[in-house]
């Protein structure tokens, strides 16, 4: 059976009303009205029993479970519910049937909650290479329905997680603790574009709106704009609050390259080295045809600022790129999203330029904030490194809220765990982070520093081990078994640290994680060396040094402090919480 991250969230729509039963709340056209406790119990009973009869005694003892009282009390209950309701001799929500009980007479249905996921659109194309463009249409929408202020939009990584592209609606909608559905498909042929797109509700799989569209490739944004406005209809968002509508963007109005946009998208998407230099080029072929594109120079910015982090690309080379990118794309456009957030990543993590990071950052926040990887990058790229973490913690669940099946985003909260020393915290997510993805990079690692902080050794050798079996190196998963049989946890330490010394071809430097490896040797010396090689270059870890638990031991070091406070971390303006820089 599919296992939720959500708690089942009830919601029932009747009349004008929404009976939010999670939030305990009774909502009138998006007003709330004030309901003491036993009256929102009482409604609450009857609502959800309102396909039958209770009698007076059933009802008193659903209401009262543990408490004795008279009966005038349920009596007083139903009549403040009809003054509230607004029933009267036309309209009857509470029915009383004399001798036999009471019965909500209304029609009841399955409110949606105001959450919803976007799945891959189906490519029924002739050509089987566009599925970057089918994504890419499902993606768009995704960016516009996250533009509602409230609406709760399912991230990318989750909606279109492989694992879940032939699960029904409702097995999705569970899994993803979604009340809607998106689903749809697109067949480009030439220059026809047939979109189909449908609603359905994830309780009972009820398809809530359907329709189809035959238009020209150029008209790709109206269909768009069409879709998103009549979701947001559908979502019974009326009942939910005030609102603003769907913001379909319009990045170029050429549709090659738009197509080109879509196809780097597609490929950025992937997180790999490889594809994102894919995506580059296509971005650098969009750009010689536009060069005024805006949302194109931002998208290049972050893909150079993801291929430094993630190790594919020199930290120095990419910064210029990027920083060129950047630049380009805010004198272009100084709403574009996506460039705020490209700037933040570049500032945070390629120059930690900590002050200009966190105004883009919440800059990036402010113009889109149901963006689940901009929180991310907010809390590990900066609030995580200035040793927020609280506040990182938080940008972090909310992520993990908005994008549930993202292992990038399950291990960095479990990493910001791990630097607020709650390991067992940090271990149970790092857990999650495996059940998503098995052999997503640097999670066995951490669950290994998890327990070497927790004084468990041999469950950190496993860990190791695991690791090293995945990465096809058996021979050295058999390797530090001996030696740890022989040398205890220092002789693994030692052994890994001799493999990281040896230079190898294609590959930067480890001064991060030598510096972590001497510090849990404890050789202060040592591994202040390698710190201060990794600091000087930007590398890795290094970043979080002043929260990370490896180096502990070092910060009664002056030279240890010396280095932390040249990184500009413990700047009160960048390190003080809720600073704004």
């Amino acid at each position: 059976m599919a296992v939720s991250f959500y708690p089942d969230r009830r919601s029932h729509a009747f009349g004008p009303y929404l009976l939010d039963v999670g939030q305990r709340r009774l909502l009138r056209n998006g007003e709330t009205v004030p309901l003491r406790p036993k009256l929102f119990d009482t409604l609450q009973v009857l609502v959800e029993n309102h396909d039958r009869l209770l009698s007076k005694e059933e009802l008193m003892v659903m209401v009262w479970p543990d408490t004795a009282v008279d009966e005038s009390n349920l009596a007083h209950n139903l009549s403040v519910l009809r003054k509230i309701l607004g029933q009267n001799e036309k309209i009857k929500y509470i029915a009383t049937l004399p001798g036999r009980g009471y019965r909500f007479i209304v029609p009841v249905e399955a409110a949606l909650d105001g959450s919803i996921a976007v799945r891959p659109f189906s490519n029924m194309s002739p050509d089987p290479d566009q599925d970057f463009f089918c994504d890419g249409v499902a993606e768009e929408l995704i960016d516009a329905l996250a533009s509602v202020n409230g609406l709760r939009v399912v991230g990318r990584t989750s909606s279109f997680d492989h694992r879940l592209r032939d699960r029904s609606s409702s097995d999705v909608g569970h899994k993803l603790g979604v009340s809607a559905i998106l689903e749809g498909s697109v067949r480009k042929a030439g220059e026809r574009l047939r979109i189909s797109a449908h609603l359905i509700r994830t309780s009972d799989g009820t398809q809530l709106w359907s329709e189809h569209y035959d238009r020209e490739l150029g008209d790709v944004f109206e269909i768009q704009e069409d879709i998103a406005q009549a979701i947001v209809d559908r979502l019974r968002w009326k009942l939910l609050g005030p609102h603003t509508g769907p913001v379909v963007k319009r990045p170029t109005e050429s549709q090659e390259v738009y197509q080109l946009y879509l196809e780097a998208r597609y490929h950025l998407g992937t997180q790999k080295g490889d594809r994102l230099k894919q995506a580059i080029a296509l971005l650098d072929r969009a750009l010689e045809m536009q060069p005024g594109f805006a949302q194109g120079h931002a998208l290049l910015a972050l893909c150079y600022g993801v291929l430094a982090v993630d190790g594919f690309l020199q930290v120095e080379e990419a910064a210029a790129k990027a920083e060129k990118a950047v630049n380009r794309a805010l004198e272009l456009n100084d709403t574009t999203a996506i460039a705020y957030r490209a700037c933040g990543l570049l500032r945070a993590a390629l120059q930690w330029d900590w002050r200009a990071a966190q105004r883009a950052y919440l800059r990036a926040l402010q113009l889109d904030p149901g963006n689940p990887n901009a929180r991310f990058s907010y809390g590990h790229y900066f609030l995580a490194p200035v040793g927020r973490l609280d506040e990182a913690e938080q940008e972090l669940s909310a992520a993990t809220h908005l994008d549930p099946l993202a292992p990038m985003l399950s291990r960095s909260l479990s990493f910001v765990y791990y630097l607020s020393r709650r390991y067992e915290e940090a271990l149970a997510e790092a857990r999650r982070t495996l059940a998503i993805d098995s052999t997503y990079p640097a999670t066995r690692s951490l669950a290994a520093a998890c327990y070497m902080a927790m004084d468990r050794p041999e469950e950190a050798v496993r860990e190791r081990q695991i690791y090293l079996r995945n990465a096809d190196r058996p021979d050295d998963a058999d390797t530090i078994g001996s030696i740890f049989e022989k040398e205890g946890e220092p002789g693994v330490l030692r052994w890994t640290a001799a493999r990281l010394l040896k230079p190898v071809a294609g590959q930067s430097a480890h001064y991060d994680s030598l510096a972590i490896l001497y510090a849990w040797l404890g050789e202060p010396e040592a591994a202040l060396r390698w710190l201060e090689e990794a600091i000087r270059v930007k590398r890795g870890v290094a970043m979080w040094a002043k929260v990370h638990p490896a180096f502990d031991e070092l910060r009664s070091e002056s030279r240890f402090q010396e280095l932390i406070d040249g990184m500009g971390v413990t700047d009160p303006r960048v390190a003080t919480p809720g600073a704004a820089g």
